[in-house]
């Protein structure tokens, strides 16, 4: 997995707050995992194979002020050098993204990535999330709860229930024309300007032990 992680595979995990390390510089944990993905292929920083360790630790130093440039941070080349409880919630989230796509993967995974975030935010998240995609041609595995995300940025959806896929397809064929009763629950239960008090529906019970 070590020759994946990084390289082959982002992550952008679902709480900013507490998967920076706080007794540690951004730039520290973002030269580290630059490090790792240039170890791998010195390509993704610039470099030819062979390149020197100086060589290399210059380059993902330089690599990563730049991505932390393309995600949005202001003066780049001197916040890199602050502590993660410098940086508000969104910040934070941004640092993730850069940290997550810093190895230029072919897959990025992001495991609700606007949860902690407000709706301002949240848009201006899914909307470097998507231009990123565009730019470096990648694929990506949103997991999330909210329909109005997937909505928003994803081209085909599964709905799962205990681990096991329920539906899947296209995102409008199955947003619009849901078959599965679940599916149909969660749409249910998404209030709208027009919801009045009471009318919110979901489904009874309690969800069963996984086996």
């Amino acid at each position: 997995m070590r020759t994946l992680r990084g390289r082959k595979i982002g992550m952008i995990f679902q709480d900013p707050t507490t998967n920076l390390n706080p007794v540690f510089r951004i730039g520290t944990q973002l030269v580290d995992v630059a490090l790792h993905a240039g170890h791998a292929d010195p390509t993704v920083l610039g470099l030819e194979p062979g390149a020197s360790s100086r060589d290399l630790k210059k380059a993902a130093r330089r690599v990563s002020v730049e991505m932390l440039d393309k995600v949005g941070i202001a003066k780049a080349a001197e916040r890199i050098n602050d502590y993660p409880h410098q940086f508000s919630g969104g910040m934070k989230q941004r640092v993730l993204i850069a940290m997550a796509m810093i190895g230029k993967p072919d897959l990025l995974i992001a495991d609700e990535p606007t949860t902690a975030l407000d709706v301002s935010v949240q848009a201006q998240i899914l909307k470097l999330i998507h231009e990123l995609v565009a730019e470096r041609n990648i694929g990506v595995l949103m997991i999330t709860h909210n329909l109005g995300v997937v909505a928003q940025i994803c081209s085909h959806v599964a709905v799962m229930y205990r681990g096991r896929i329920l539906e899947s397809g296209p995102v409008t064929d199955v947003l619009k024309t849901p078959s599965h009763v679940y599916t149909q629950a969660l749409l249910n239960s998404i209030p709208t300007a027009h919801t009045k008090r009471g009318e919110l529906r979901g489904l009874g019970g309690v969800m069963p032990e996984v086996q």
